[in-house]
């Protein structure tokens, strides 16, 4: 995967990109127990290492409880070990530091985001695939019905394209985008729109998404909801809100210069990890699709692939991309 491509930050980052799928095993860090927080850390297991520079912090390895307050004991230091593939959140006034090589990054995020996974090989990441499934429900998921928008997410309006597990050909759905406060008013309505194609982009929809949110700024979350509904099926409900101005700017700022200096698959590698970042993980899995349609045979390209489907929940599709002599 050779790309020409000019400035220091993206010959910075292309070592990064490389370099970030390797595991931190050979960390110094000490690895202090938490009484509440992560378990101890066990043979082969992927960790972060992370820093509380001040609690409360928590961690989860679901996102849809309250989680554990982490608490290191006595003498061990706030330097502890947590499991790649869990969440972290601050709580009011809390403060994280998160060592991702090649530079640490530090969080106040109130809401939940995610400890990437890192894969040392490609022979081991199934392995670690269903590792991580079974820590966080303690037993094997099946694919979610919805991979975008995800529970409890932010969407970013210019980006959003609704993405489900296909149905079969000539079998429809109907999608609902309404408020949850107690009136439910729809923003948005599509039906009888094919279920085998998996994915709908609508611009009226993400013109409704935009004017909402103008209308609606504040620190809510999950304010909204998307109603799917396939024929003969159960409802499928995902709880969401909208990405506010100021974050939309940050956001911005950070995909700039991956799109102004950065080429093919390297650009769009570069913009899976500001979606990340920001908790727009079905972006950043669209990217990851993006990068590896350029260089399908790419090791680490289907690595990250993988990983990023399985942190929106379409464990089918990761466990594709690791199939011999599978096409992509």
């Amino acid at each position: 995967m050779t790309q020409s491509f000019s400035g220091s930050i993206v010959k910075v980052a292309a070592v990064y990109f490389v370099l970030a799928h390797l595991a931190l095993n050979n960390t110094n860090l000490s690895a202090a127990r938490a009484a509440d927080g992560p378990p101890e850390k066990k043979e082969n297991q992927q960790t972060v290492p992370v820093e509380i520079i001040s609690p409360p912090v928590f961690w989860s390895v679901n996102r849809q409880d309250k989680g554990k307050e982490i608490k290191p004991e006595r003498n061990s230091g706030n330097r502890f070990d947590v499991p790649a593939g869990a969440w972290l959140r601050c709580g009011p006034g809390g403060k994280v530091k998160v060592f991702q090589w090649p530079q640490e990054r530090t969080y106040e995020e109130l809401e939940w985001f995610p400890i990437p996974l890192l894969t040392k090989d490609e022979g081991a990441l199934m392995a670690k695939v269903r590792e991580v499934l079974l820590r966080r429900a303690g037993r094997a998921r099946a694919d979610a019905q919805v991979f975008s928008p995800i529970e409890a997410s932010k969407v970013w309006p210019r980006s959003l394209a609704l993405r489900w597990r296909p149905l079969d050909k000539g079998q429809h759905v109907t999608l609902i985008v309404r408020e949850r406060a107690f009136d439910q008013t729809v923003l948005w309505e599509r039906s009888r729109v094919e279920g085998s194609a998996g994915e709908l982009v609508d611009s009226k929809l993400r013109d409704a998404l935009r004017r909402w949110r103008d209308e609606n700024t504040g620190p809510a979350k999950s304010r909204l909801e998307l109603i799917f509904q396939a024929d003969g099926d159960k409802n499928t409900v995902v709880r969401f809100d909208v990405l506010m101005p100021e974050i939309e700017k940050q956001l911005l700022q950070a995909l700039e210069p991956w799109d102004r200096e950065a080429k093919g698959a390297l650009r769009h590698l570069g913009r899976a990890e500001v979606f990340h970042e920001k908790g727009l993980l079905p972006e950043a899995a669209a990217e990851c699709e993006a990068a590896l349609k350029l260089d399908p045979q790419d090791p680490l390209l289907r690595q990250r692939t993988a990983t990023a489907n399985l942190f929106i929940d379409n464990v089918t599709r990761a466990e594709q991309i690791q199939e011999p002599n599978a096409r992509h």
